[in-house]
């Protein structure tokens, strides 16, 4: 075999699309003949030729390895935004299958609502929101019975594998959104009153994924947020802790190495008299460490944050 091939069969790809904009199809298996392992070498053959530009291959439709390198490249070449249905596939691999559900247009309102923000239907959840309002929900009933119980079911297939970052993630927008909808309609029933929370990532620290869930969660469930960001110097979480009066600071930590900034923003909190109570989480953080660093609570995730949040307000 010519060991150029493969670079050449790319090559031209490419180049049929880039420059002529022709739709692509060929088979795949004869690249792998006279090896050992074929289905790995034309899967993996598959996968670059669909980053090169293919259009229509030909080949065994019934071939899993074949298919794993179908799902796993639309993902990452955003022909499968987000990921949600290879994240489906895979969800289904390790847990049982849930049981069908109802079309969101089937359902009571706050059903409906409630399975909008599980599914990620981010351009139906405002509708959805007006209607119930117009059905005499109030914007508190909407958010407790359907925006934060969603949030909860959310919150446990996460935790038991059954879904994944990127639904989570479409599932925190969506209800963002439905939250958006009941401050434009209702602005006063939807201003936050639960308490205020100061959040950030701590100094030396540049991941803030979990923090922003967690934040928008906060903020979906009633509470005032200020979100400092990440890579946040103990000194301003503590004047901001003091200037806006929080009853929670939040601290986020995602390495072990920035763990020790949890200790110093807590000690500097307390030198300096602030009444908040601190919540901590992040990867590298423990129920333990918490407790040795004298934090008041630990959130494994943003659902439990949510919950202790209200309960450290005393506003279950």
């Amino acid at each position: 075999a010519d060991a150029k091939a493969c670079r050449e069969v790319l090559d031209t790809l490419r180049l049929y699309r880039e420059r002529l904009g022709y739709p692509s199809t060929m088979g795949l298996s004869n690249i792998s003949f006279g090896l050992p392992n074929r289905p790995l070498i034309n899967s993996t053959f598959f996968a670059m030729c669909l980053a090169g530009g293919l259009d229509a291959p030909i080949m065994n439709p019934y071939d899993e390895r074949m298919q794993d390198a179908l799902m796993a490249s639309r993902a990452l070449l955003g022909e499968d935004p987000n990921g949600i249905e290879f994240s489906k596939v895979a969800a289904n691999l390790a847990a049982p299958k849930k049981a069908a559900v109802a079309k969101t247009t089937d359902l009571p309102i706050l059903e409906a609502i409630k399975q909008a923000v599980i599914d990620g239907e981010k351009d139906e959840i405002a509708g959805l929101v007006t209607r119930a309002l117009a059905e005499g929900h109030e914007g508190n009933e909407i958010t407790e019975k359907a925006l934060t119980a969603a949030m909860n079911d959310i919150g446990v297939d996460f935790g038991a594998g059954k879904i994944f970052l990127p639904q989570v993630l479409l599932s925190a927008e969506t209800m963002r959104a439905a939250f958006d909808k009941l401050k434009e309609l209702i602005p006063a029933a939807a201003t936050a009153d639960k308490g205020t929370v100061v959040i950030a990532t701590v100094k030396g620290d540049v991941h803030d994924l979990g923090k922003n869930i967690t934040g928008a969660l906060l903020a979906n469930s009633g509470f005032k947020l200020v979100d400092l960001g990440k890579d946040v110097p103990a000194e301003d979480i503590v004047r901001a802790a003091i200037e806006h009066d929080a009853d929670i600071v939040g601290l986020c930590a995602l390495m072990t190495t920035t763990m020790v900034q949890i200790d110093k923003v807590i000690q500097q909190l307390h030198d300096a008299g602030a009444r908040a109570k601190v919540m901590v989480g992040g990867a590298a953080v423990t129920q333990d460490y918490a407790d040795a660093a004298g934090a008041d609570a630990y959130a494994s995730d943003g659902v439990k944050a949510v919950k202790l949040a209200k309960a450290i307000v005393g506003k279950e």
